[in-house]
């Protein structure tokens, strides 16, 4: 009886304890998947901030100026005239960088701001037409 018991015991330890494996492996994968969740969205995040100066950018050689909300997200715009056409169009090199933590993306545009108003012989073009897109 005294043996039967001790078997039950030690199977019961072992069952245990190969449950407690499985639920600390589960627990390590839920973790690891939280973290590359975490990332990923502060990624996001850090993009949506950069693309979002380049937009303020436009805006502003539009005259339509507005104000991006306060982020601790830091972001820094810069802006470079490229050519004036013979049709008085401008061509702009935006540059947007966005820090935050260890995380940095740097937005690259071209753009082409049409002249208003627009001279006889020229072409029509879009207020504001984005030539180049590139992030590093």
């Amino acid at each position: 009886m005294e043996k039967q018991q001790g078997a039950v015991l030690v199977t019961t330890l072992i069952f245990l304890f190969i449950l407690t494996l499985l639920v600390m492996r589960s627990a390590a994968f839920l973790i690891l998947q939280y973290k590359m969740q975490e990332a990923m969205e502060l990624q996001s995040r850090v993009v949506e901030r950069a693309e979002a100066g380049i937009i303020q950018i436009e805006q502003h050689w539009q005259n339509d100026d507005f104000t991006l909300s306060d982020s601790p997200i830091t972001l820094t715009t810069s802006t470079q005239l490229e050519s004036i056409d013979a049709c008085g169009n401008r061509i702009f090199l935006i540059q947007s960088i966005a820090c935050y933590q260890n995380q940095q993306v740097i937005l690259n545009v071209r753009d082409r701001f049409a002249k208003v108003p627009r001279q006889k012989d020229c072409q029509p073009i879009p207020s504001c037409q984005r030539l180049v897109w590139q992030v590093q």
